[in-house]
């Protein structure tokens, strides 16, 4: 039985939406590793960017620019880099766990320096999953299966 308009896009053989996952990162060659690693092994997800913690905080409280849901839907799950310009990847984590509106999403933390230094912070503070950012694409997808698998799927 069809119960709403994504069960009847489904039953009438229409792709559903895709899962929107949120990249907070700077570099982009870390970002493009990434993209392409989730483009790979997890078609669902629409993969979005940020390049600082000012951006993501903007794109979830939907403020200014980010106002538009239709262009900047809410995501299921956000990557954050820790080490980023202005705000760092930890203040940005401390910001949405204190926020009543954005304290239940889901953060998966990827890092490359001081990478037990940074796991221990990053899930003290409430990120619900750490990488350590993979120098080889071959990991990068290893990793990106799993995030998928866990948030996405």
């Amino acid at each position: 039985m069809v119960s709403g308009p994504l069960d009847a896009m489904a039953a009438s053989g229409q792709e559903k939406r895709k899962s929107v996952v949120l990249v907070a990162q700077d570099d982009e060659n870390d970002f493009l590793l990434l993209c392409s690693a989730l483009a790979e092994v997890c078609p669902q997800a629409d993969v979005r960017r940020v390049r600082d913690g000012e951006g993501v905080i903007n794109w979830l409280t939907g403020v200014g620019y980010y106002r538009d849901r239709e262009t900047f839907p809410l995501p299921v799950v956000i990557i954050l880099d820790l080490h980023m310009p202005g705000m760092s990847g930890l203040d940005i984590l401390k910001t949405i766990r204190r926020h009543p509106l954005l304290e239940h999403y889901p953060v998966v933390v990827m890092s490359r320096q001081d990478i037990a230094q940074d796991e221990n912070l990053s899930l003290q503070l409430g990120a619900n999953d750490f990488y350590g950012k993979p120098k080889n694409p071959e990991q990068m997808r290893k990793d990106a299966a799993e995030i998928c698998r866990k948030w996405l799927e």
